[in-house]
């Protein structure tokens, strides 16, 4: 008997190996052609996704052997908040948003993680926030912040509308932002070279505040 995790997982399988041909195979390649190498062997996968052949192609895909050698990685809720609220707050590209949540969420998924264990798992959400950061840094162009200085989130914003990006959101089952311009600072701190010495929330959210005006943006 199937769990619902498993059945879930089943479910959106499809549309991750759809998902990857489109991003892999054409927007996104990896170095080293490596999605010509498992593309087939994903597809035979696609109507019985056995987890330890899915184990194997994913580990080729995205050279797990050589990139994590020897190393525990972790990938707590933080990291996935991270990725996931920088991809649909900041990604320009509807489409690769669309893309790469539809990998994701999937593999980050309890199924996954009951069939191959943590570790693998981290390794999954490590190549999750690389994918992230390839994007938003080496395709689109992100504007970096100075040196000691905080993020520029605001004017990093996508533009999409809220409609939109709570849609995604919601796939990834995440709730949107209470405010779009003001993400949580382990979320924004990420693209700075600051340490969290912030004594609470509400200093944090108020040096933003400052942040902002001081170049001239009316954000509430």
């Amino acid at each position: 008997m199937q769990t619902k995790q498993a059945q879930e997982f089943r479910n959106q399988w499809p549309a991750c190996l759809d998902a990857m041909e489109a991003l892999y195979g054409q927007r996104m390649p990896p170095p080293d052609q490596r999605y010509e190498a498992v593309r087939k062997q994903l597809q035979r996968l696609r109507h019985q996704p056995a987890a330890n052949e899915i184990q194997k192609a994913l580990r080729t895909l995205w050279d797990f052997d050589q990139r994590f050698w020897g190393e525990t990685l972790g990938f707590d809720s933080a990291d996935h908040e991270w990725a996931v609220y920088s991809l649909c707050y900041l990604c320009k590209d509807e489409t690769i948003i669309g893309h790469l949540l539809n990998i994701y969420v999937p593999l980050l998924g309890r199924h996954i993680q009951d069939m191959l264990g943590k570790d693998f798992r981290a390794k999954i959400g490590t190549t999750f926030m690389d994918d992230v950061g390839h994007v938003l840094w080496d395709i689109e162009g992100l504007l970096e912040p100075e040196d000691h200085d905080l993020f520029d989130w605001h004017g990093n914003r996508n533009g999409l509308s809220r409609e939109k990006i709570e849609t995604w959101l919601r796939f990834a089952d995440l709730p949107p932002l209470p405010s779009p311009d003001f993400p949580p600072r382990w979320v924004l701190l990420r693209f700075t070279n600051l340490q969290d010495s912030f004594g609470s929330e509400e200093e944090y959210l108020k040096d933003l505040q400052a942040f902002y005006v001081e170049r001239g943006y009316s954000v509430e």
